[in-house]
């Protein structure tokens, strides 16, 4: 069915250029991040017809499949079968997956908590239904993707003999990839708008936001946005607010500029499993534009335990509300709780790229056995750490060039670099660091390097089982970075010293350090010390011979069965220690 390299999405909708919020955002999130690959959406539904394909939009196919004939489920199976990954939006998508979920090639995006919901609603039956597709779930996956730390926490202690990664990616809507500068935002705020923006379904208590604008009267107009903007306008008239209001459902720059108006918004959630849990995409649009959120219980996901700032419902209809200069200071540390969901967000989404298959054969024999000491091509990796998160990304070196080049398609962010210039048998020596990091970063240097290798008259030799770490001062989201480096040749004196084992590694070596795209460019050359214990091994000619034979004949067979492999390079996430 098709013919190249895809990610499968089994999900309830299809994406949208801009939805409500929600599971559509959610939906369209997730799309966004993977907006460089081939994606097809599986929609099931037992009433469909027949399988319909059909394109709706580059590189977006969408297929309508009947479980419940044996046609559609062979499309199904093939599917899966033949995608790079496949991504599951809700759990209960995942029921049509079952069989694959423990093979680690399956990703379950959980979304909320459909068993606690249901009990709540008044449908026991239907909540231990969802609890016994939970544990299914989390018993046999090896990757389950969660909107909030709290979310993972809860599942923990709910099933504590399932054991899968828990993948935090918090609710960031794709347009939140447009810069927006609070103190820009600060200046824009007018003390009387506030927003709300939402449904009216029973969990965002809208009788309670009616009743309280009623009683505070003519002090704040009210801007109300949602879907079911009439019913919401009669439910107002209803409660007894006759101050003139905004009523209506708006998107994209419109939405942009009521938020960047509004000084607060509603989200008045109860204090209950559902909403300890959650990650509401109204908020983390409330923290980027400057909102000050409007609640009835601060409990809501990750946001009381990053420090969110807020006015509680009863304090808003008393009248009680901080002075202009403390609630610039509560925008700003709510700002601050958004970057650092929005990083905890990138890093997850890096984590579901590095899942992406490497290729398994070469698509050229460019840079090929070369009669030295090496086989190409190879990969280099870069890691960035920050307290518990890593970013990753590695690319690709075809020959023997003088740059080794780490370009992510996001952002990394963290203090510790760890660098793995080349994972191959080949001694480079590395000439000069360059880290491009992005417009706006706070101003870095380095505070320490260590550097792995042997030192053999002069001569730095580094393989790949050597890496470079450099400590950050601040830290800092950096953008791509490149190595200059130079290929060795091993004489035979060099040979028989590393082939003697490691040497003493208390010496120190000069390393030149450029750090460019911030707000100051520096260059400098730093003394950099040798890491203790990393040992260099000899390369047998016979060994080399014997890869080049076998990824010749990968490539031949790669060849004769006209495979494609799917993009690779992108950022991913993965945890090593910081020795």
């Amino acid at each position: 069915m098709m013919q190249r390299p895809f990610i499968l999405f089994l999900s309830p909708s299809l994406p949208q250029t801009m939805p409500a919020e929600g599971r559509a955002a959610r939906i369209s999130a997730i799309d966004s991040a993977f907006h460089d690959l081939t994606r097809v959406y599986a929609s099931i539904l037992k009433t469909a017809e027949a399988s319909e394909e059909i394109d709706i939009a580059d590189g977006v196919r969408s297929i309508t499949l009947n479980p419940q004939r044996a046609k559609d489920q062979a499309v199904l199976e093939d599917l899966i079968e033949t995608s790079s990954l496949v991504y599951v939006h809700t759990m209960n998508q995942a029921l049509h997956v079952a069989s694959y979920v423990s093979s680690g090639k399956v990703v379950v995006d959980i979304h909320g908590l459909p068993a606690e919901e249901a009990r709540m609603s008044g449908f026991p039956r239907l909540a231990d239904f969802f609890e016994g597709v939970e544990y299914a779930v989390l018993k046999q996956a090896k990757v389950v993707v969660v909107v909030s730390s709290a979310m993972a926490d809860f599942f923990r202690a709910k099933y504590p003999d399932c054991s899968p990664e828990y993948l935090v990616i918090p609710a960031i809507p794709h347009y939140h990839h447009a810069p927006v500068n609070i103190e820009e935002v600060l200046r824009q705020k007018d003390r009387s708008s506030v927003v709300y923006a939402g449904g009216i379904h029973k969990w965002q208590n809208i009788p309670l936001m009616l009743d309280a604008c009623a009683k505070v009267g003519e002090r704040h107009e009210y801007a109300f946005l949602s879907d079911e903007h009439e019913q919401l306008q009669r439910e107002a008239t209803a409660a007894g607010i006759t101050q003139p209001a905004y009523y209506g459902h708006v998107t994209g720059d419109a939405l942009q500029e009521i938020y960047r108006k509004a000084s607060f918004g509603f989200i008045l959630r109860d204090q209950d499993p559902v909403n300890q849990v959650a990650c509401p995409t109204k908020l983390t649009d409330y923290l980027r534009f400057g909102v000050i959120p409007i609640i009835k219980s601060a409990e809501i996901g990750d946001f009381a335990q990053l420090g969110y700032k807020y006015v509680r419902i009863a304090d808003f209809i008393a009248g009680d509300i901080p002075d202009e200069t403390e609630l610039a200071e509560m925008r700003r540390a709510n700002r601050n709780v958004y970057d650092q969901l929005s990083v905890r967000h990138d890093a997850g989404i890096d984590r579901i790229r590095s899942l992406l298959p490497m290729p398994t054969a070469l698509k050229s024999v460019a840079g090929l056995y070369s009669g030295y000491d090496t086989v190409f091509p190879s990969y280099g990796e870069m890691y960035l750490i920050d307290g518990e998160h890593t970013a990753y990304t590695f690319c690709h070196v075809v020959n023997s060039r003088d740059s080794i080049d780490f370009s992510p398609t996001l952002s990394m962010a963290g203090r510790i670099l760890r660098i793995f210039p080349l994972a191959a048998e080949k001694f480079i020596s590395i000439d000069l660091i360059e880290i491009m990091v992005e417009p706006g970063s706070p101003p870095i240097e380095i505070d320490k390097a260590v550097v792995g290798g042997t030192l053999v008259d002069g001569q730095l030799f580094m393989d790949k089982t050597d890496y470079i770490d450099l400590q950050l001062s601040t830290t800092s989201r950096i953008k791509a970075l490149r190595l200059t480096v130079t290929f060795r040749w091993l004489g035979a004196y060099a040979k028989a010293m590393l082939a003697a084992g490691p040497l003493d590694r208390g010496l120190e070596l000069p390393l030149a350090i450029a750090i460019k795209g911030g707000p100051r460019e520096l260059n400098y050359t730093l003394q950099a010390a040798l890491r203790q214990g990393t040992s260099c091994r000899l390369v047998e000619l016979e060994r080399v011979v014997e890869q080049h034979q076998r990824r010749i004949r990968e490539l031949e067979d790669c060849l004769a069965e006209r495979r494609q492999y799917p993009p690779v390079g992108r950022l991913g996430t993965t945890s090593v220690d910081s020795d």
